[in-house]
């Protein structure tokens, strides 16, 4: 297979992922309906998969082919990419971005942070083994019951977040009805694997063919294609000025990738890193993105500037190039060494 081909795999896996990761949370919305599961239930299945279907699906596949490697580069250029390139590119197109639920962000902001440097962490010693993968598991599970506020389920209160409420409109009127989405479920599901698959074939072949390792290809390339639904969304509502983007739902995303998707990627296959300057620039710019955000809301009442997002949008290019001269440059014992041009 030649590089062309290769990169129309992960183009077309791409697409075939958003679209069909689309189809299957819709479809799914109205199975749970009809059959009467609990607010809890669906909630449970919205917050755990609906956000995280690409990078789910590209780990999973990446992981029973061996190369579970891309899944953690995948997700670490996803959670730079979120609160770099995503909210500065809405930034700039809207011009001045108010985040809707800053103080809920405010109040979570330092738990949800460890929550994403957690997997970084665990690769200190150079993998994330299944021990580490059942550790992630379990701050999933943790975050999951905070995020959904089980206790307002034990006091009978509302437990669905509003920013989840628009995924819970569907239903099906009839049988036949039911049994269509649960047929479109079925295919979407096919379809999502197939386009997984698609994308992890493609890069396996780069990386033989031009020497890119599967880290770098998921941190450059794989990410940016499964980020894309945070900033179409995050661009439409800034073009509308119908509100701002929800940093909620990004640091969601982010957290979920980070503690569910990884920890099921190593309990299928540990991950090794033998590049250890890729992991220190994963936490340094994770760490300066989220203070970048940070203190921008901090100084400009809970809103991110258009000079901001150009900031925001500089910090993922120093992100891209550091990666990549780190790669063809070398491991080096001080990360540091890579700011000598």
């Amino acid at each position: 297979m030649n590089i062309g081909l290769s990169i129309l795999f992960i183009v077309v896996g791409i697409f075939l992922l958003i679209q069909s990761g689309k189809r299957v949370v819709h479809s799914l919305v109205v199975i749970a309906r009809y059959l009467g599961m609990s607010e809890f239930i669906l909630s449970f299945v919205l917050v755990a998969f609906a956000t995280s279907l690409p990078e789910m699906t590209v780990g999973i596949n990446s992981a029973l082919g061996g190369i579970p490697e891309l899944s953690f580069g995948n997700i670490l250029g996803a959670v730079v990419i979120n609160f770099t390139l995503v909210l500065g590119i809405v930034a700039i197109v809207g011009g001045n971005i108010a985040l809707k639920d800053y103080d809920h962000f405010r109040q979570n902001r330092f738990f949800e942070f460890a929550l994403l440097l957690s997997p970084l962490l665990l690769m200190l010693d150079g993998s994330i083994s299944r021990i580490d993968g059942g550790i992630l598991l379990l701050l999933f599970a943790w975050n999951l019951i905070r995020l959904l506020d089980i206790d307002d389920m034990i006091l009978g209160r509302k437990v669905l977040r509003p920013h989840l409420e628009e995924h819970i409109h569907h239903t099906a009127s009839s049988k036949k009805e039911f049994f269509k989405n649960l047929a479109v479920f079925v295919v979407s599901v096919a379809v999502l694997i197939s386009a997984a698959i698609l994308v992890v074939t493609g890069a396996k072949t780069i990386s033989a063919e031009i020497g890119l390792s599967n880290v770098l290809i998921g941190i450059l390339v794989v990410s940016v294609g499964t980020s894309l639904p945070e900033l179409t969304i995050g661009i439409r509502g800034a073009r509308s000025k119908k509100g701002g983007i929800s940093l909620g739902d990004i640091f969601g995303a982010s957290v979920i990738n980070s503690t569910f998707t990884l920890g099921m990627v190593s309990m299928i296959e540990p991950i090794y890193l033998e590049n250890k300057t890729t992991l220190w620039l994963g936490i340094i710019f994770t760490s300066l993105a989220f203070s970048s955000v940070l203190f921008f809301l901090r100084s400009q009442k809970s809103s991110i500037t258009r000079k901001e997002g150009v900031v925001l949008v500089l910090i993922y290019l120093a992100f891209a190039v550091l990666q990549i001269r780190c790669f063809f440059c070398g491991d080096y014992l001080n990360v540091f060494s890579l700011l000598r041009f």
